[in-house]
């Protein structure tokens, strides 16, 4: 959506609700925000960007790619819309901007906060480098570097994850130290759709789960469409191996299919609509659900009868009729 916005009553609405625009994050807010908006509206995460605190309240964003970064640079001079609103609130709430172009693949936005506006110019730089780090997850494609140049022993850090959310499942197996004995992940599109789901059961057998998802750059943290389609997905996939197998004494509920799961996931795709107040903790998109259902019931089902071996021990795990 890009209806064009009244230029006088946004600068004004920016000046008196700035929170409504970058959250509570302040300048942090801003940086990722921009970064975002980047990739959004230059349609592609093959960018270079490059955040230099150079002092208390003077701030660079570089930005770098091979690819077209012209929208990128207009997006500061076109009417102010729903599409580009970052950009213009960063000039509204900077007493000093400047977009300087290194040559045609490279630009650098200089600015300097007006503290009228903006009340917290400080920045945390381990928040930073959280907040960079996940998104430059969940954009595995890009690049984001961090350089601190406020002290005398300058912090500066590299954020690059081509596994995607990938790089978090492998992270949780390690840190609960377990042998996968079932595994599954999918990468790719199911029509405009783009998918990664890793699952994961450990030799250990816990009841607690441990379940990340994301939907665009929003962390689900309540789940929701996404994840009640995987849980749906995968109990139809153990349900009709169970059922293929003989295995007629297992019930299989949706319950018993959390136990020692451990779930990343992650979707991108428009329109998506969020529940949770402000914080989008929770999807709801029924075609989400629909697709991610049937998509994991076939790779649940075939994953247990490409490994028939272990198969049926593991579905063991699920409770047996009484």
């Amino acid at each position: 959506m890009t209806s064009v916005l009244n230029d006088i009553d946004f600068e004004s609405s920016v000046k008196k609700r700035l929170g409504m625009y970058i959250g509570n994050d302040h300048v942090l807010g801003l940086f990722t925000g921009l970064i975002s908006d980047c990739i959004d509206i230059c349609k592609t995460e093959e960018i270079r960007f490059t955040i230099r605190i150079l002092a208390d309240n003077q701030f660079s964003l570089g930005v770098f790619s091979e690819k077209n970064i012209t929208p990128f640079v207009d997006g500061f001079h076109q009417s102010v819309s729903l599409g580009n609103m970052l950009f213009h609130v960063l000039k509204i709430v900077s007493k000093v901007f400047e977009i300087k172009h290194i040559n045609e693949n490279e630009v650098l936005v200089n600015f300097e906060l007006d503290t009228s506006i903006v009340n917290n110019t400080s920045i945390d730089y381990h928040e930073l480098c959280e907040k960079v780090m996940l998104l430059a997850i969940l954009h595995r494609n890009a690049e984001i570097i961090t350089k601190d140049l406020r002290r005398r022993f300058n912090n500066e850090n590299y954020f690059h994850f081509p596994l995607g959310v990938f790089y978090l499942l492998d992270r949780l197996v390690k840190k609960d130290l377990c042998k996968p004995v079932f595994k599954v992940r999918y990468d790719g599109f199911i029509q405009e759709t783009h998918y990664q789901i890793g699952i994961v059961y450990c030799t250990h057998w816990s009841p607690k789960p441990t379940i990340l998802s994301f939907a665009n750059e929003n962390n689900t943290t309540r789940g929701g469409s996404l994840v009640n389609g995987i849980l749906d997905g995968l109990t139809s996939g153990y349900r009709l191996y169970a059922k293929n197998n003989g295995l007629t004494d297992l019930t299989i509920a949706k319950k018993e299919v959390y136990n020692g799961l451990i779930l990343v996931c992650a979707v991108k795709g428009e329109d998506f609509v969020y529940s949770g107040s402000y914080f989008k903790e929770t999807l709801e998109n029924d075609e989400v659900k629909s697709q991610a259902k049937k998509l994991v019931a076939k790779l649940a089902y075939d994953g247990l009868m490409e490994n028939k071996e272990f198969a049926n021990d593991f579905i063991l795990r699920f409770n047996k009729k009484t």
